[in-house]
């Protein structure tokens, strides 16, 4: 099973190299990760492959994925003034 989730997807972002930080990563379409994912899920696999611009070409976008053993709290109002709580 694989230890990521994908959260959101980002079409309009090619990426060459990804980046991670703290349980979550901006990955590029042949990042290992989403190898795994699409592994193990082949209607994920089936997804990516079918996300084509709108002229028919495909693309080959970024992903946000999660890491399951990451766990996410709410962020307050604080937070985005500079008050972390």
């Amino acid at each position: 099973m694989p230890e990521w989730i994908p959260m959101f997807t980002l079409p309009n972002i090619t990426m060459s190299d990804s980046i991670e930080s703290d349980g979550i990563a901006l990955v590029a379409t042949n990042d290992s990760r989403l190898a795994a994912i699409s592994d193990a899920h082949p209607a994920f696999r089936k997804y990516v492959a079918r996300l084509k611009t709108e002229f028919g070409q495909s693309v080959a976008p970024s992903f946000i994925l999660a890491h399951k053993g990451r766990r996410f709290g709410r962020i307050s109002r604080g937070y985005f003034h500079g008050e972390l709580s």
